[in-house]
């Protein structure tokens, strides 16, 4: 197959800094509200399709052991979101908006490595550029 790309060229960059050095996983979703129309003598339910939501989340390698970068990650934190998932050469599709930081966990095991999650949700629309 053609056109296939792996996800470690994916560049994640959280209020201008790149964040994507230590990332394992990201995903985007988008989910719609459904609005229920349901009325008289409708024998089935009918639905409109209502706002669109986008929620990011990631997981990352706490390679600094610093708190720096925790701090700038915290909750309620608004900031803006891009991620290139094949890279930032010249041509490559990239994605951007305001984001706010809804969800951060610290992982801290016995005997693998340190980790953090974490959630944004947008702030309106999701935006596409090339680089």
């Amino acid at each position: 197959m053609a056109g296939e790309y792996i996800g470690s060229a994916n560049v994640i960059k959280w209020g201008g800094t790149v964040i994507s050095g230590d990332f394992r996983t990201f995903s985007h979703e988008e989910t719609a509200d459904e609005i229920d129309a349901t009325a008289g003598a409708d024998t089935r339910k009918v639905y409109l399709t209502g706002p669109v939501d986008d929620s990011i989340s990631g997981s990352f390698i706490d390679t600094t052991g610093n708190t720096a970068n925790w701090a700038a990650l915290a909750i309620g934190q608004a900031g803006s979101l891009e991620w290139w998932p094949q890279g930032t050469a010249a041509g490559k599709w990239g994605y951007y908006g305001s984001a706010v930081i809804t969800k951060r966990a610290r992982e801290i095991p016995y005997d693998g490595v340190v980790s953090y999650d974490l959630s944004w949700r947008l702030k309106g629309s999701l935006s596409g550029t090339t680089s």
